[in-house]
């Protein structure tokens, strides 16, 4: 019962707070060259099977329609959203995912001109620009702890030894750091007496990179171990991913996973491991005992090497919810309130249903 009161809790702050976009985006300038699609169920199915060629570096499918408007933006490819997975095509299919499908083309077209040719195409249902997602702080700079300056000793008031946790004030707060106020906090230490986390919760991680490797995350961290204990260039678990051990990289859509100061600093508070001695206390980082504490796994989609380029939104909210997370962690944005793309929502849509579904048969 407490790991379910857990998850629930967790689902309605982090998922619903998370996915209303919490940090706003500097720009709204559309990416270049490249929008999405969304394809009319028939067509979907034809493009799925039709073989890919090229003319004069024009990307062609066979279908007139779809032909014509590639060749009057100069498209360099049509390819699906999201890679194929038979284990998850069903369900896919069910939420109108695989009809989704990404166009590349020349720069010297405009995002916003590639749009409309393709949304007056026979077949096309919907036709979108991609606007880059940003964090509102992360990508720049960070100041790193030197620890041999700054030695904090565990309070007696406190109920993990982590050294830093009396710090944190903003899960408890007992007036004692200059300028906080009393109670302004999260109540944390109360919530851990019901629950301080358990490892059947998984928690995506959909920021900059997370440091796997960590001395306070790793032994909360996702590994997939039939990826692990599987063939190097295989994709053992058959989602569609290939060796995605920690999670998956999609700003490079590669199983590799750059840590990100942003996305290694959200993860701690998630989920830091409580009780080691060692750093930060995370709000579902377990008590210390094994089993304790949820896992999180890595869905990149910050690169802080490339500044403000970042990855595949909805596929990665995709695949979080076919890994099965039950929460996700959003800390982005667009900067226009009323801005929104369809693909982004389809797969939170696709995520909070599957996620229903998961709790329901919980506790069934």
């Amino acid at each position: 019962m407490q790991k379910f009161f857990l998850r629930t809790m967790f689902v309605l702050t982090f998922l619903v707070g998370g996915m209303v976009m919490e940090a706003q985006a500097e720009s709204t300038t559309p990416k270049k060259g490249v929008i999405r699609v969304k394809l009319q169920p028939e067509v979907a199915l034809q493009v799925g099977t039709a073989p890919r060629m090229r003319t004069n570096g024009v990307v062609t499918t066979g279908i007139r329609p779809l032909d014509r408007a590639a060749r009057n933006v100069k498209a360099t490819g049509i390819r699906p959203m999201l890679p194929y997975s038979a284990k998850f095509a069903k369900q896919r299919a069910e939420y109108g995912l695989d009809r989704w499908y990404v166009v590349t083309f020349d720069e010297s077209v405009s995002s916003a001109e590639a749009r409309k040719v393709f949304a007056t195409t026979a077949g096309v249902e919907l036709s979108e620009v991609v606007t880059p997602m940003s964090l509102k702080e992360g990508n720049k700079g960070f100041r790193k702890l030197d620890r041999s300056k700054v030695l904090t000793a565990p309070a007696a008031t406190m109920p993990f030894n982590d050294p830093f946790l009396p710090q944190q004030w903003h899960y408890q707060n007992f007036g004692t750091i200059p300028y906080s106020v009393v109670g302004a906090d999260i109540n944390l230490f109360n919530a851990w007496k019901v629950s301080t986390g358990s490892d059947d919760v998984l928690v995506a991680i959909i920021d900059g990179g997370v440091d796997y490797t960590h001395e306070d995350l790793n032994q909360n961290m996702y590994v997939n171990t039939a990826e692990l204990n599987g063939k190097e260039g295989v994709d053992d678990d058959g989602n569609g991913y290939v060796d995605d051990i920690y999670g998956w990289n999609f700003c490079t859509n590669e199983p590799k996973i750059y840590p990100h100061s942003h996305g290694t600093h959200v993860a701690g508070t998630v989920a830091a491991v409580n009780n080691n001695g060692i750093g930060v206390g995370g709000v579902a980082g377990g008590n210390g005992t094994p089993g304790s504490g949820v896992k999180m796994i890595s869905c990149q989609v910050f690169d802080s090497r490339s500044g403000t380029a970042d990855g595949d939104f909805a596929a990665a909210i995709i695949y979080a919810a076919e890994k099965g997370a039950t929460i996700a962690q959003c800390s982005w944005g667009w900067s226009a309130p009323e801005y929104k793309e369809q693909a982004v929502l389809d797969a939170i849509d696709y995520f909070t249903k599957e996620v229903y579904i998961q709790d329901r048969s919980a506790i069934s």
